[in-house]
């Protein structure tokens, strides 16, 4: 009888130090910072939206999860009083690159129009139905 008890309290025992490492070490874990990080690519929204279509698989192992600078023009500006989102798309284009500009910026981001050239630093999160980044921040 103290057998089982004795396995089971090592049992409840394991999962509680578990439990406790990835609540401290991995589910705390601090945000990069993307202002201050060198991204692993620069290259243009129309060449990474281009390898993304080409071979999705390829692209995530290269860029997925990574912080990587895009250079574009602003096809679309999506603000909803808290947040900004902004497109990149070719009008003859199914897809394009989305890119949530990070909230501790938004007032910097309202002077952004349609059409301007611009340099975006953020995370590439893969590909949904457009290539997304999220985390932005305008570099230029």
């Amino acid at each position: 009888m103290k057998k089982p008890i004795f396995i089971f309290l090592i049992i409840i025992a394991v999962t509680g130090i578990s439990s406790s490492y990835v609540y401290f070490f991995i589910y705390n874990k601090p945000h990069q910072n993307i202002a201050n990080a060198i991204p692993a690519y620069t290259l243009t929204t129309e060449q990474l939206y281009t390898e993304y279509n080409t071979d999705e698989k390829k692209a995530d192992r290269k860029y997925l999860g990574k912080i990587i600078e895009i250079k574009g023009f602003i096809s679309q500006i999506t603000n909803d009083k808290t947040s900004i989102t902004l497109e990149f798309k070719k009008e003859d284009d199914m897809g394009g690159v989305i890119v949530s500009l990070d909230s501790a910026y938004y007032e910097q981001y309202k002077h952004l129009t349609i059409g301007q050239p611009i340099t975006i630093k953020g995370v590439c999160v893969g590909n949904l139905t457009d290539v997304t980044i999220n985390r932005g921040i305008i570099i230029k």
